[in-house]
Parts: structure tokens; C-alpha cells; sequence
């Protein structure tokens, strides 16, 4: 008979995040517990989350199946060095490396599927935390992957799997890094294959899968099947160097080439800026999503082209167009707040609604600590457009269009480059608070 065994931390809540597995799971007769550990700073995260769970499984007469995702296959071989576990159930998991921390020992691997979970991983405690075993514990191993996790790269899952843990590793189609818990019927069926249940199994069928859109766990787990790295979104890093290329060098280009061959900068600076007008329409077309903020410029440089023509002020209409879209930003955004509807938030729920883990994220929404930092992220992108569309305007106002052209394009990347450093530094801070 076995009890399985999920982590938490405190600062989360474990029971929702895992509430599609342990429903599946008992509903199979398998009892399940959650031990949650506290977060606070410590450069062995590892061996204190081991130690925790070691010491609430004093007494525990049932077999023990330990069940983690992602960084949590660093800690659970270090339960099972210390007390009998019957299964270790990983998911999407990183594995230990005895007498190596997990950074020493994947040197010039292929881990990570991308560079944000590759950084942010580096700056996690855990990785950096040699083992302390001097080889993996004698206990089953089940390893269950995504064929599309996009944090892990799936092939150095299946590889690792059979490579350090040898055995053939479960690959649930479709499934990407943290949405596996909603696979909850396949990852069940892998977990528990060949153990007792505690409990009969309650009668009925299996409940289907929780907010999964049609079809999306048609296809049943199998063992063994390599999948390729996971895949990105069409084109992406390639198309977002496309759009800052085209919307920021091409219209300087553009316009110092023209300008001597129009009569006025009015002509040339509504050439030059159509190009990225014209690149709005074309990418939202191809690409079948709505750009807002691309279509604010669209609306921006229409008004102010009018204003230009038909009023004769000349090219200062144009100039300005950039600091319209920024100060409609910063004022919609500080306005959302200022109303106590921070417009961020309101995104994220309208994200949710189109989400296979729709209930999930909405419950973590409605987390007083979610909405203060999103109302604090509110701010802040509403404070940096209006920064941003101060020093536009100024510019605008002072220099020539030659000379604006160019300022304005230094600008703009100082201000969004200081941003994002700012508020990347700030996450990093805090997760390196986080255990």
C-alpha cells in the first residue's frame, strides 16, 4: 500500500497547484499528503526541503512514493539516502549529480530550452548546491516529461533519464513544463503502475482532464519516445529583432535617404515613419494577433499626419507621435490604478480565460501578494511610458527633425533598457530569497 507525497512551499499553495493529480490519485485509492516547506534564504535549499520531509515522515507505516516537478528531482534522492521510499515519481525534473552540484556536472550540456530559464536557473541556490551522496539511492525511478516542455529541453530529460536514473522515460504528447499536472490521468496511470493501492478505487469513470481544450491529451503517455527540444513560438526571437529593426533603424534610414529628395521634412518624416506603420498592419495580419500597442502608433501617426497636412504646423505633429502613444500608456495605466482596477491584472484574467490552467491561475490571482504585485508592475510601466513620453516630447520641441531622429531613438532605448534592467534586477533579488 502507498501514500504519495507532494512538496510545497510556504509561500504558494500547494493544494491548488496540485489539486488535478491528487484528486486522480485518490480517486485511484492512493491517499496522498502535501508537506510544505518554509521559504526563507539558504545556500542548501536541497538538504533543507530533504529535512523536512524525512522529519514529517517520522512514523509513516505506509510505503512512500515521493512526487516532484522541475527542481524538486534535486532534493527527493536525498530523502530517500535517509529513509525507505518506495518511488520517485519526477516531472519535467532536473536529477542530482552525487558529489557535484548540478551546474558542475551539466557543464556544456543542452539543458535549458531557452535562455529565461537558463538564467534564471543559474541565479536559483539549488543548482549551485553540491550533493552530498556519493551515488543515487536504490529506490524506483519513474521519470515523466512533456514533449513540449519549454524549460527543460525535452531530449536532455529523455537522455538523463535513461543516462543517470536508467530507466525508459514516460513522454506525455503536448505536455509542456508546469501544465503536466493537468495531464493528471497519464501521469497517474505512469506513477502508480504496479503499486497497491491503500484504498479501493472509487467506481465511475475517470473525470476528464481539467481545463485542457479539446483533444489536448488525446494521446496517451508513452514510454521511451524521444522528443525534440521544445518548440518555440513561430519565429519569435527572429520577428522580435525584425519588429526593433524595422520600427526603430529603418525610419532614421529611411528618412536621411529621402529627405534630400522631398521638399520638406513633413514628406520625409511621414514616409520614414509609415514603415513601421505598414509593418504593424502587415505582422498583426500574418501573425493573426492584434498588436494594441502597435495599433495606438497607427492611430497616433494617422492624427498627427493629419494634423501636419492640414494645419501646416509642419513636422512637429509627427515628431510628437511617439509621445502620444507613451502618454496614453502611462495615463491608462496609472488611471487603472488611480480607479483601483490596475489594467495588468484585468489582462491576466482575460489570458486565464483562454488558458488550459484557467482555475489554476485565476486562484492564484485572486492572492492578495498577486494583485499588490501586479498593481506595483502597473505602476511602474505606467510611470516609464510617461518618462518616456516627457523626454519625447522635449525632444520634439528642441531639436531639429535630423537631429530628433536620432536623440529620440537613444532615448527610447535608454529608458526601456534602464526599465527592464530595474525590474529584472528587482526578480532576481527575490528569487534569490526563494528557496
Amino acid at each position: 500500500m502507498t501514500t504519495f507525497i507532494f512538496h510545497g512551499n510556504e509561500a504558494a499553495n500547494p493544494a491548488a497547484i496540485y489539486a488535478p493529480l491528487q484528486a486522480e490519485f485518490e480517486r485511484r485509492g492512493f491517499p496522498c499528503r502535501i508537506i510544505r516547506s518554509p521559504r526563507h534564504r539558504t545556500s542548501t535549499p536541497n538538504k533543507d526541503r530533504a529535512e523536512i520531509v524525512v522529519e514529517a515522515l517520522r512514523g509513516e507505516t505506509d510505503d512512500i512514493a515521493l512526487i516532484g516537478i522541475s527542481n524538486e528531482g534535486l532534493f527527493m534522492p536525498l530523502v530517500a539516502a535517509a529513509r525507505p521510499i518506495r518511488r520517485i515519481v519526477m516531472l519535467n525534473a532536473v536529477i542530482p549529480f552525487p558529489g557535484q552540484s548540478f551546474w558542475q556536472a551539466t557543464k556544456g550540456q543542452q539543458v535549458w530550452a531557452n535562455w529565461v530559464t537558463r538564467l534564471l536557473a543559474r541565479i536559483a541556490p539549488g543548482m549551485s548546491e553540491v550533493c552530498p551522496l556519493s551515488e543515487l539511492p536504490q529506490t524506483e525511478y519513474v521519470y515523466i516529461c512533456g514533449s513540449d516542455d519549454d524549460a527543460i529541453n525535452p531530449a536532455w530529460e529523455q537522455w538523463a533519464a535513461r543516462e543517470y536514473l536508467h530507466v525508459d522515460p514516460i513522454v506525455i504528447p503536448g505536455a509542456k513544463h508546469s501544465d503536466i499536472i493537468y495531464y493528471a490521468r497519464e501521469v497517474v496511470d505512469a506513477a502508480t503502475r504496479g503499486l497497491t493501492p491503500t484504498n479501493p478505487p472509487l467506481p465511475g469513470p475517470a473525470p476528464e482532464p481539467l481545463n485542457l481544450p479539446p483533444g489536448a491529451a488525446a494521446s496517451p503517455a508513452q514510454p521511451g519516445v524521444t522528443a525534440p527540444a521544445a518548440r518555440q513560438p513561430l519565429g519569435n526571437p527572429g520577428w522580435q529583432a525584425a519588429s526593433l529593426i524595422i520600427s526603430g533603424l529603418a525610419p532614421i534610414l529611411c528618412y536621411f535617404l529621402l529627405r534630400p529628395k522631398v521638399g520638406n521634412d513633413v514628406a520625409a518624416l511621414a514616409i520614414a515613419w509609415f514603415i513601421p506603420v505598414l509593418w504593424t498592419l502587415i505582422s498583426s495580419l500574418w501573425r493573426r494577433r492584434l498588436n494594441v500597442l502597435g495599433m495606438l502608433g497607427v492611430a497616433a501617426y494617422g492624427i498627427t499626419l493629419g494634423i501636419s497636412i492640414f494645419t501646416g504646423a509642419g513636422a512637429l505633429p509627427l515628431k510628437l507621435h511617439h509621445a502620444l502613444v507613451g502618454g496614453v500608456v502611462g495615463l491608462v495605466f496609472l488611471g487603472s490604478v488611480a480607479i483601483d482596477r490596475p489594467i495588468l491584472l484585468i489582462i491576466a484574467r482575460r489570458v486565464a480565460n483562454n488558458s488550459r490552467q484557467q482555475a489554476t491561475i485565476n486562484r492564484r490571482l485572486e492572492s492578495p501578494g498577486v494583485q499588490q504585485s501586479m498593481t506595483r508592475l502597473t505602476q511602474y510601466i505606467g510611470a516609464v511610458a510617461l518618462v518616456d513620453a516627457t523626454l519625447q516630447a522635449a525632444l520634439a520641441l528642441s531639436l531639429p527633425t535630423s537631429s530628433f531622429l536620432v536623440a529620440t531613438a537613444l532615448v527610447h532605448i535608454v529608458v526601456i533598457a534602464g526599465a527592464v534592467a530595474l525590474a529584472f534586477l528587482v526578480v532576481m533579488l527575490r528569487m534569490r530569497n526563494a528557496i
